[in-house]
């Protein structure tokens, strides 16, 4: 069995949750968390998802270690 891909998701807006659906059902991914510099909209969709939060493309790519960032 292979690793799975690590995958970030930049960008909390209304298209986000259409993506991490498909992005769920692709059983070789591992969402590791969101990153939006609006704290409001990260907030919600981090408590709406279960996704970690990360304030930063700085701290999503130090802190969550993506082998992909998906905007």
């Amino acid at each position: 069995m292979t690793a799975p891909i690590r995958v970030g998701l930049l960008g909390c807006g209304r298209i986000a949750r259409v993506h991490v659906a498909y992005l769920r059902d692709l059983p070789q991914v591992e969402l590791i968390g969101i990153c939006d510099t609006d704290a409001g909209a990260r907030g919600a969709f981090a408590l709406e998802s279960g996704l970690a939060e990360f304030a930063s493309l700085g701290d999503l790519l130090d802190s969550g270690r993506p082998d992909v960032v998906h905007v």
